[in-house]
């Protein structure tokens, strides 16, 4: 615990994991001339970090990933994907990189691993089911594919996740997961400033998806 300030999990799921809130004296009071975006911003006096995380049993705050990238499966279960990436890089000494994604309704995961061989290949499959085992079903990986090439990168060597989503997803209707997030969105957001921002970020999404595809052909 910290001095100046609270934690809390809000709404956490049957494994703890919730939205990380805070407040306290080290947290702003909100966005300057922006009562909207303060609004949206605090539950009370909770700042929303937009993390989502869990506190153990000995008061340790555990980050799981952001709000913004969740999968949100059919069932209504919530899958971080960056808890499922830490997750193989840790445990699978063969990959060298991984992006985790949903592919109709199924946990996947695209790999770019050490060596390209047919061997180490089945050890990452052989691997990756021994996870699963210990996994709840619902964020099992269903879906593993290889890739030869390292997946592209931002000048600060993150990975481009918006860009390979696109493209991972150009075969298989790219839109029914911004317009699953967009009606998710809906429910929460009421207020029409927020609507319209993401409205209009649905509408990148759709030119971006349509690029790609032209690029594609």
């Amino acid at each position: 615990p910290l001095d100046c300030g609270e934690i809390k999990i809000n709404n956490p799921d049957e494994e703890g994991v919730g939205e990380i809130y805070v407040r306290g004296k080290n947290v702003m009071k909100g966005y300057y001339n922006e009562p909207e975006a303060t609004a949206a911003a605090f539950d009370g006096d909770w700042f929303k970090t937009g993390d989502f995380g869990r506190i153990d049993e000995d008061g340790f705050l555990f980050i799981v990933g952001r709000i913004k990238n969740l999968i949100i499966l059919s069932n209504g279960k919530n899958v971080a994907p960056e808890e499922l990436e830490t997750k193989l890089l840790e445990n699978v000494e063969e990959i060298n990189e991984v992006v985790v994604y949903a592919e109709n309704d199924k946990i996947a995961a695209e790999i770019y691993p050490n060596e390209e061989d047919e061997k180490t290949k089945n050890i990452i499959k052989s691997k990756i089911l021994e996870l699963n085992r210990n996994m709840p079903s619902f964020k099992q990986i269903a879906i593993t594919k290889f890739r030869n090439t390292e997946f592209p990168k931002t000048t600060t060597k993150k990975i481009k996740i918006l860009f390979i989503l696109s493209v991972l997803t150009s075969n298989q209707n790219i839109l029914n997961t911004p317009r699953r997030l967009l009606h998710m969105m809906t429910k929460i957001f009421t207020n029409r400033f927020f609507l319209l921002i993401l409205q209009n970020c649905y509408k990148l999404l759709q030119n971006l998806n349509n690029l790609i595809k032209s690029s594609l052909n």
